[in-house]
């Protein structure tokens, strides 16, 4: 069970169990927290000392200027990290993480030059592209091509390679999960594709705004993927 916080409170010292802050509730926490601390949507913590664990809810505002022993998951709030996060940092993409912040892990890839994180739901956006040229639905996926993706390739060329695959490789089958990782400014899915006659990859990446900047498909074992 947790402890509600909310209005104004500083905690020093250590509290057992789970605390949670509500909306308008702003917390300055100076001590040892054992559980995870919880902020929702209205709140605000300050984490000077240590807590076992931290979740930010979508709306909530908070600061970890300490140690989290576990681990951080940001559901979409405003969450800066300075600190040091032991366990995995989850949410990533809508975390400011500064520069001196010490974390154990990422829950999700990270570009180790720019310290970006991918793009939110870009495993669901590169299903839908591949859904989409398997169902033949060539102006869907043209449509999500950025400027220079439409310049190249026209509609008729798109379904024109992906009839030629087809044609060599036999049926689509289906695929497997997609990986997700960060690429300097762009987010890149890689997708492993079953075909009548055997295993392929689709290589889709995504700009920030959704858009698509690259389109392969190639088999594994080559290494350098072709355009589609």
């Amino acid at each position: 069970m947790s402890a509600p916080i909310a209005g104004r409170r500083v905690k020093f010292g250590k509290t057992d169990g789970d605390v949670r802050v509500k909306d308008g509730g702003k917390l300055l926490a100076g001590g040892f927290i054992a559980g995870t601390l919880i902020v929702e949507s209205g709140g605000y913590a300050s984490i000077l000392g240590m807590v076992g664990g931290l979740v930010i809810e979508p709306g909530a505002k908070a600061s970890l200027r300490g140690m989290c022993t576990g681990d951080v998951t940001n559901h979409g709030g405003e969450l800066t990290i300075s600190g040091t996060v032991k366990g995995v940092l989850y949410g990533r993409s809508t975390t400011r993480v500064m520069p001196q912040a010490m974390i154990g892990q990422h829950g999700e890839p990270i570009d180790p030059g720019t310290g970006e994180g991918p793009v939110p739901e870009t495993a669901a956006l590169a299903s839908t592209v591949i859904d989409d040229l398997v169902n033949v639905r060539w102006a869907n996926v043209r449509a999500s091509f950025d400027a220079t993706m439409r310049d190249q390739l026209s509609e008729a060329e798109l379904a024109a390679s992906w009839l030629q695959l087809t044609g060599l490789v036999g049926n689509y089958r289906g695929h497997g999960d997609t990986a997700v990782d960060r690429a300097g400014e762009l987010t890149r899915t890689t997708t492993p594709l079953r075909f009548d006659s055997g295993e392929f990859v689709a290589r889709i990446t995504f700009r920030d705004d959704h858009t698509i900047a690259g389109l392969y498909i190639f088999i594994p074992e080559a290494g350098n993927p072709n355009d589609l």
